[in-house]
């Protein structure tokens, strides 16, 4: 499964998405909006950007694929300043304006590796790419 944002700011994802045939390859548009301008995805969940610097999150749930990331997506975050975003096994890594790097973890990975703890509801901080070296 993969996505691609095309010139016209549209979003869309591909692959074996109504896993019938792993040989079959499909594009199916995600809504209608035409303001994205970078997205991520993995098997569990996509994430991308749009340009008023918000955040949008899929998830499957093992759902379907193609009705998955076709729905409706969740904001990620309050925030309105993000300028990157890019998709890892354990969760989405986002860069907002200032240089500074959060992570969400993926509900399924959280679930399993932290079993005693809750999925936290805000990103975790990991650094910032403007930072000085001291």
């Amino acid at each position: 499964m993969g996505a691609c944002v095309r010139d016209d700011g549209t979003l869309w994802i591909y692959g074996d998405l109504h896993a019938r045939n792993r040989d079959e390859f499909e594009m199916l548009q995600s809504g209608h909006d035409t303001n994205w301008v970078s997205v991520a995805a993995n098997w569990e969940e996509m994430v991308a950007l749009k340009a008023d610097g918000t955040l949008w999150r899929w998830e499957t749930r093992y759902q379907i694929f193609a009705k998955a990331f076709t729905g409706p997506p969740t904001r990620l975050g309050i925030h309105d300043d993000w300028v990157a975003v890019a998709g890892t096994r354990g969760g989405v890594v986002a860069m907002a304006a200032d240089g500074s790097l959060w992570v969400w973890p993926s509900q399924e990975d959280y679930r399993y590796s932290q079993a005693l703890m809750r999925l936290p509801k805000q990103p975790r901080f990991l650094g910032n790419v403007f930072a000085k070296k001291e």
